[in-house]
């Protein structure tokens, strides 16, 4: 019988699969093993293996609903003096709000931020009317942006190969509409990404070419921006930060983006407008490490950025990138 606890330490066949993982979460094995030189059923072993472990949480896709006409906001709440129940109650507020998504709570600035997807301003007005109506009397401070674009950088913590990117420019609509089959795949892959198609299939109850031809499809059409992983910060020993940047003149966004990114630690990116316009998502390895990058970006960029604010992410709930349940009941 395996001893677990000396299996815990990732060797470089695990980081090499957790790489190809995030650049595309739904490659096959056997697609994996050729690119690491290792046989199909060692690949579906190590996966199987990571996930008992718990070093991947889970599979997600990036669902592009702008071009349905959603409009993404990132919204930051600071709170006056709230018990852990009002907390948890605001939590599971947000976390039933078909709207909201990638919720995280936080110290810093701000003890939340998350994600809100509608199609008009007029769905952004009545939710939040619904929140203040609940929870305004701890409501202390508020901060919305709308964000313009969202920037996937592929996971370099653990085997720093070449950057692959993906991006996702909002507010940019098309004639696209999905039909049921769509909005079941849709629903499926936002959390699961990596759910086999005859899986997918019996699921839904359709033909897997059937499905295949609709994921495609979808793929095409830019609604599916891609599949990624997410990873256990905790079991890899990494703490998870949020850097939201006030800049003097947006024209840095790009190389500030491509600073940190060869930093080997960030992994998403937003532009917004609002008080903020750059946030940033990194995963370092300890103090000491973020100090040495903050110390770089400071000594880069000085001219270019107004203020900014760390923030540590002690609790991030499922991403699902998908407001298609608000979209079909509108």
């Amino acid at each position: 019988m395996k001893n677990y606890k000396k299996d815990k330490k990732l060797d470089i066949h695990d980081k090499k699969i957790l790489y190809e993982l995030d650049i595309n979460s739904r490659a096959s094995a056997a697609a994996i093993a050729r690119k690491i030189r290792l046989s199909k059923e060692t690949v579906n072993f190590r996966i199987k293996r990571l996930l008992k472990r718990g070093n991947i949480k889970y599979f997600y896709s990036f669902i592009n609903a702008s071009h349905l006409g959603y409009q993404y906001y990132k919204i930051f709440f600071k709170f006056n003096k709230i018990t852990a129940e009002i907390e948890k109650k605001i939590i599971d507020y947000l976390r039933n709000e078909k709207s909201c998504a990638n919720l995280r709570v936080m110290e810093g600035a701000y003890d939340i931020c998350f994600v809100a997807m509608h199609r008009f301003p007029s769905g952004l007005k009545e939710f939040l009317s619904g929140f203040y109506n609940n929870f305004g009397s701890y409501l202390m401070q508020k901060s919305m942006h709308t964000i313009i674009a969202s920037h996937k950088l592929n996971q370099k913590i653990l085997f720093p190969g070449k950057t692959v990117k993906s991006i996702l420019y909002h507010g940019k609509t098309s004639n696209y509409s999905l039909d049921k089959i769509d909005l079941q795949i849709i629903k499926k892959l936002s959390t699961q990404a990596r759910i086999r198609l005859i899986e997918l299939s019996m699921a839904i109850k359709e033909d897997p070419k059937v499905i295949s031809y609709h994921i495609k499809k979808l793929e095409r059409g830019g609604i599916i921006a891609g599949y990624f992983t997410a990873l256990s910060l905790a079991r890899l020993n990494r703490e998870f930060i949020q850097l939201d940047i006030s800049l003097r003149n947006t024209k840095s966004v790009k190389s500030i983006i491509e600073f940190f990114d060869k930093t080997n630690s960030c992994i998403f990116a937003y532009e917004l407008l609002g008080r903020y316009d750059l946030s940033l998502e990194l995963y370092a390895k300890n103090d000491k490490e973020l100090r040495k990058i903050m110390a770089q970006f400071k000594e880069k960029f000085l001219e270019d950025y107004i203020f900014y604010d760390l923030s540590h992410i002690y609790r991030e709930f499922v991403i699902n990138w998908s407001p298609f349940d608000a979209y079909n009941a509108q």
